[in-house]
């Protein structure tokens, strides 16, 4: 029979572990919220009109997808909607009824965090005229991604499992937390990966657009617009923006918060559905 104190400590983490999934449950709202005001806002002449769905994506998908030839890049884009679009579905039920495990949520954040760094690699080879140089440097980079984060994934579940598991306290608390691990390193280190990736993509972009309207500036025109640059380079920070915001806090919350906030910011990649859309249909234009 647990003494006083102890039954007032595992009180008392009872309660912190109620107020955290409340967190997290806000954190998955939000982010979904800023997920569909994104796909519903349609911008044309400067003004913003509501549209669903929304007329720049389905117009181009019907055009650049549907009606042609399947490419890799049309294959991708498929890919990255729908399957994310079914794995918000899934993650979503998460937040109303109790789970034994993350590992349907992290299985297929494996799936689609490699799927977009390899639409990322597409747009720099691109940009770099296809050069072999950089495929044979980059290409293996983005296949053994996913292997690293499976296996970093089987170790933090395992010893998850090992150590006193994921908490379960029927419709009190919902979702999935678990209680305590010890690998905590492997656990950030799930986002050391795609966060290199990115910050590669981003330089290598930011570098190949600044010298070709270096090269455009020096020989006379200055007056030539490149709007194809200036996309490229608009992208480019923004994305990177967001994935350093979202990564750097990640690892932090990973290595050093509680456990049961582990979760708390997972829902944002759901983001990348709208993003590396926009990417994939500008590469097939």
């Amino acid at each position: 029979m647990a003494s006083p104190p102890e039954e007032a400590a595992a009180l008392s983490m009872f309660f912190q572990v109620i107020a955290d999934e409340r967190i997290t449950n806000y954190m998955a709202a939000a982010a979904l919220t800023v997920l569909v005001r994104l796909l519903l806002d349609h911008r044309q002449g400067g003004n913003t009109l509501p549209s669903w769905p929304p007329q720049h994506l389905t117009t181009d998908q019907v055009e650049l997808i549907w009606k042609r030839p399947k490419q890799m890049a049309a294959n991708l884009f498929l890919l990255n909607r729908y399957f994310t679009i079914l794995a918000i579905s899934a993650h979503v039920t998460f937040m109303f009824r109790e789970v034994k495990s993350d590992n349907l949520e992290l299985s297929s954040s494996i799936v689609i965090t490699p799927v977009v760094d390899f639409v990322l690699f597409l747009r720099v080879w691109a940009l770099y005229s296809k050069s072999k140089t950089l495929l044979y440097c980059l290409l293996p980079v983005i296949f053994v991604e996913p292997i690293i984060m499976i296996v970093l994934c089987c170790k933090v579940v395992s010893s998850i499992k090992i150590e006193n598991g994921f908490l379960h306290a029927g419709d009190v608390v919902k979702g999935c937390y678990p209680l305590n691990y010890s690998e905590r390193t492997s656990y950030s280190a799930m986002v050391y990966t795609p966060l290199a990736i990115s910050t590669v993509m981003f330089f290598l972009t930011m570098y190949k657009c600044g010298s070709q309207r270096y090269e455009r500036r020096s020989g006379g025109a200055t007056r030539v617009r490149t709007p194809i640059l200036s996309l490229f380079i608009r992208d480019g920070v923004y994305w990177f923006i967001a994935v350093l915001a979202l990564f750097i806090t990640q690892i932090v919350i990973a290595a050093v918060a509680r456990v049961t906030l582990g979760e708390m910011l997972i829902k944002y990649d759901t983001l990348s559905l709208l993003a590396i859309d926009e990417e994939t249909l500008t590469m097939l234009q």
